[in-house]
């Protein structure tokens, strides 16, 4: 069998150049030499090469695209995740996981956007909504697991739920205190307390006292005084502790008092930045009694463990989101994940 003959660069560039000018195999043949069966089939195959190399460019052109739009879901997802972490306001009786539920059924793609507003999505789309984000957050932990220590969102949810918790038992506690000083002051017991409306007053009473607490920690009036009197309390030192308990009073009685209105209506208003109000019908004198029991309670409140613990809690909330907030910003994100390993829901 004669050995089949190859076409050399120099024939197979005049062949492609005389076929795309539309010339003749017979004609091909003519000019180059090369017989044309030859010559058509080193032709063809030439051709399938470029359309393997062009199919591979397109791919890789592709690839890019969606691993760009990969990477700025992942962006999306890690700054929604930063501003939905924070502490608890007074109000919110919401445990960690519904929180973080609420977080992964939110549109955080956009991708209800264009959607009229007499639309809202459906329960199905909400749970694929939510499934998808948490895909998306397995995947985030997975390009950042080397360089973000992710159990700090576990610690987020450990100290959500605590505050929960204290703040059941203070209120308890403070309503056990309050029932001690009123049996002390029996006119100020019958003459605000009687009936089912007294009750409601003393429940809002209690709420205003824990809502000071609350917001004394959240904006830091609290921190250094019990953190000061926590440690000289075990070093048994009486006077230190007494300059401490002033101190300590002096910033509780600037977040509560009273405010006389009309009707014999006196306005008591507990915290700073979000005042909690609780009317009670009297005159300025009986609701100064009341200031003096709530601002008694509070001191005596913030010298026991919940109030302690509860700071202990918040600044655990405080420094994961800080530390998430620093290492999962766009700028360090972005290179974190071109540089680590592909996760399963990275482009081929």
């Amino acid at each position: 069998m004669p050995k089949r003959r190859d076409v050399t660069l120099e024939e197979l560039a005049s062949i492609i150049n005389l076929r795309e000018r539309n010339a003749s195999w017979l004609k091909i043949e003519h000019i180059t030499g090369v017989p044309r069966q030859i010559a058509k089939r080193a032709y063809m195959d030439q051709q399938l090469k470029l359309s393997r190399e062009e199919l591979k460019a397109a791919r890789q052109t592709v690839a890019a695209e969606e691993f760009r739009k990969h990477m700025d879901y992942l962006i999306k997802l890690a700054q929604s995740l930063v501003s939905g972490l924070d502490v608890p306001s007074f109000s919110d009786k919401r445990n960690a996981d519904d929180v973080l539920l609420h977080l992964w059924q939110s549109d955080i793609l956009g991708e209800y956007g264009s959607r009229p507003a007499y639309r809202p999505p459906t329960e199905r789309e909400i749970d694929r909504t939510r499934y998808r984000n948490e895909m998306l957050l397995e995947s985030l932990q997975n390009h950042t697991h080397e360089k973000v220590d992710w159990k700090n969102l576990s610690k987020w949810k450990d100290a959500w739920n605590a505050c929960r918790e204290y703040r059941l038992e203070l209120r308890d506690e403070g309503k056990g205190i309050l029932e001690n000083s009123l049996k002390e002051k029996p006119e100020l017991r019958e003459g605000i307390f009687k009936g089912s409306e007294g009750k409601h007053i003393k429940e809002r009473i209690v709420d205003g006292i824990v809502n000071t607490i609350w917001q004394g920690i959240l904006i830091g009036e609290l921190d250094e005084v019990i953190d000061e009197l926590d440690k000289f309390e075990k070093l048994d030192e009486d006077y230190k502790v007494d300059q401490i308990l002033d101190s300590l009073y002096q910033e509780i009685a600037s977040s509560i008092q009273a405010v006389s209105g009309s009707d014999g209506i006196t306005e008591i208003l507990f915290g700073k930045t979000k005042p909690m109000s609780v009317p009670i019908f009297a005159q300025a004198d009986r609701a100064k009694e009341l200031v003096e029991i709530s601002l008694f309670i509070c001191n005596t409140l913030c010298r026991g463990k919940n109030v302690k613990l509860l700071l202990k809690k918040f600044r655990i909330m405080k420094e994961v989101t800080k530390y998430l907030e620093e290492n999962l910003d766009e700028i360090i994100l972005r290179p974190m994940i071109l540089n680590s390993p592909k996760c399963k829901l990275c482009p081929a």
